[in-house]
């Protein structure tokens, strides 16, 4: 805060770089009155904004820091690490929630002037109420962007992909409706009426950020794929719908998921993406950075990076000719106040004689509370962190036939004591299969379905952390079966591709006229078995559609001709069916009912398939000519 007295006003800057403003104001309305031979009406102040650059990528959140504040603090006989709590009903209120349990409590009737009403917007708290900031970062300016984030844009620059989700029979648990690509901005993700389903956000990689492993989280705001991400939900036993909305623009792949408990009404859904498009081919997607390991001293921040595709995650080699985005960095570098540095409880010698590759101890103790931080240094230096390193040119895919045995390595050098933990899917292991080595790595006997995606190696030697990623995918020969070479389909009528790959393939995906197709929901559906639904279909949807399979270096692509027929054939069209051989339909080879309805009977490629439903087709017609 910076304070400039003139006379009978005041400046007061508030805030900090990002959520700043400027108040102006009479010191005292009497003496303003006794200057002037009549009194004034009107405010006795007025803001404006001020610091209204952007706070580095990775600040820590104003508003956490004023929760900070009463870390370590004796509350109700205990002492907590308090957070931000956002759903309380004034955004302006410092609410707090204690790390780990859910309660949260009222510690200021007001946040500091200037903080953010809530993370993720531009609104800020002024004398305890919310005041609104334009795009132009100015307090109550009108100025709004647009849905593609322009600030006093007219939407020229992106487009809009709206649709609703409304399979109304699911399965029980974890649905998958749709992935928001790589670059949204505007996200909103809506029930159509309240249910007892629950939304679920997570990455491409299985990791949830939301509603994970039937973990159920309050209203909150979370930082994921560089973006916040507001999830709005009713309060135990007030039915709502739920909401879940984000400016964006998004780093990364997320993938929406509906957890099933009850027919779905629906799940509505609007982003935007930039008209000039993602560049095409393989390329880098990260997430958001985690939270500094430190609030000052120095600390260490890390995030995901991974290479994809079509919102599909690859090996990280598929990228290799791009610039690859930072994993970790350093933060928290401002010297800690005075009152934060700790007082030791013990004098311990300063002098300690040891011999050459000895392990040594020392101990420092302080009074101040568990979540006091402490920092070593040598000659004046902190104690370099490089004692942690993990080598990541070892391989990132591992393949292997089901049934047999793997070994996923983790080679880490540390000092001090390393430990090294493996997860799959943000969990812990705990099957008997699964055995770390004393060198790290993990061995998996008789590998099956269950262990195919990515396993997450953690070491950490207690001051420094750091992961790698394995992934394995199961061997087998690719090939792709059951996709006829085209097919017609009547105007609003439904046209199922299938797609079905022998081997144990993890990846497939469709295009059309060689561009990717991604799920809506409503138009276009994939289902777990890799077949493409297109419901209504339309003139427009005609073209060449292939269904590609990929595992690992392999690959292999069919592809299909899509036609539709936009009126009915005349009546009186002869039906060519060979008698040459036994009337019999084939329903291993097609579907004959589709065929009738689609009356492809005229078409010889389709009735050598259904000859007995072809020749009871439209009597009235001529009867089947035997050629030859």
């Amino acid at each position: 805060m910076r304070m400039q007295k003139t006379n009978t006003e005041f400046n007061i800057w508030n805030g900090r770089m990002g959520e700043g403003f400027r108040k102006q104001g009479d010191v005292d309305l009497a003496e303003r009155r006794t200057e002037g031979a009549s009194s004034c009406v009107g405010p006795t102040r007025s803001y404006r904004s001020c610091n209204v650059q952007s706070c580095p990528e990775g600040s820590r959140d104003f508003r956490a820091e004023q929760c900070a504040e009463f870390d370590g603090t004796e509350f109700q006989g205990k002492k907590y690490k308090w957070l931000p709590y956002y759903g309380a009903p004034n955004k302006c209120e410092l609410n707090c929630i204690p790390k780990g349990e859910n309660f949260y409590y009222r510690h200021k009737e007001a946040v500091v002037d200037g903080t953010t009403c809530e993370p993720g917007k531009r609104d800020i708290c002024v004398e305890g109420a919310c005041k609104a900031v334009g795009c132009d970062n100015m307090l109550e300016s009108s100025k709004k962007e647009d849905k593609c984030l322009q600030c006093g844009g007219d939407g020229s620059t992106c487009y809009g992909v709206k649709g609703t989700f409304d399979v109304p029979s699911l399965p029980k648990g974890y649905n998958q409706i749709f992935i928001i690509p790589v670059g949204a901005t505007s996200i909103q993700i809506k029930e159509v009426m309240p249910s007892r389903n629950f939304l679920a956000v997570k990455n491409v990689r299985g990791e949830y950020y939301l509603n994970g492993h039937w973990t159920i989280d309050f209203s909150r705001a979370l930082h994921v794929a560089s973006t916040v991400m507001h999830y709005d939900r009713g309060s135990e036993g007030d039915l709502a719908p739920e909401l879940l909305h984000a400016r964006g623009p998004t780093t990364e792949p997320l993938v929406i998921e509906l957890i099933s408990q009850e027919p779905n009404p629906g799940v509505q859904y609007e982003y935007y993406l930039p008209v000039q498009g993602q560049a095409s081919g393989y390329s880098w997607s990260y997430g958001s950075w985690s939270e500094c390991s430190s609030e000052c001293g120095g600390g260490f921040q890390s995030r995901l990076v991974f290479c994809t595709i079509d919102n599909e995650i690859y090996p990280d080699y598929m990228c290799r000719n791009k610039p690859q985005p930072d994993n970790n960095r350093t933060c928290g570098r401002q010297t800690c106040p005075h009152t934060k540095r700790a007082i030791l409880e013990e004098a311990k010698p300063s002098l300690v004689t040891a011999v050459m590759g000895q392990s040594i101890q020392l101990v420092c103790k302080t009074g101040l509370s568990p979540f006091s931080r402490v920092e070593w240094m040598k000659d004046g230096r902190p104690v370099s962190s490089d004692r942690l390193r993990m080598d990541k040119s070892e391989p990132s895919v591992v393949e292997a036939n089901v049934g047999e045995r793997i070994r996923l390595p983790c080679t880490v050098e540390a000092s001090p004591a390393l430990t090294i933990e493996w997860q799959k899917d943000g969990q812990p292991l705990s099957s008997p299969r699964h055995r770390q080595q004393s060198d790290g790595a993990l061995v998996i006997s008789r590998v099956s379905s269950e262990d195919v995606g990515f396993f997450t190696c953690i070491a950490s030697n207690g001051r420094d952390q750091d992961q790698r990623q394995v992934l394995f995918r199961p061997l087998g020969e690719l090939r792709i079966t059951g996709l006829l070479p085209s097919i017609m389909v009547p105007e609003g009528g439904t046209a199922q591709l299938h797609c079905t790959v022998t081997g144990n393939n993890v990846n497939i995906r469709w295009s059309r006229n060689g561009v990717p197709m991604r799920a809506d929901g409503h138009h276009i559906h994939l289902s777990q078995d890799g077949s493409l639904i297109i419901s209504n279909v339309q003139g427009a949807d005609e073209g060449s559609y292939t269904c590609s399979a990929y595992s690992s270096s392999n690959s292999v692509s069919a592809s299909t001709e899509v036609k539709v027929l936009r009126s009915r054939p005349s009546p009186t069209v002869n039906h060519v069916v060979d008698l040459s051989r036994e009337c019999v339909d084939q329903p291993h080879l097609a579907n004959c009912d589709l065929i009738l309805q689609a009356q492809l009977c005229s078409n010889e490629y389709y009735s050598s398939f259904c000859c007995a439903s072809c020749s009871r087709y439209q009597p009235q017609a001529s009867p089947p000519r035997h050629r030859g």
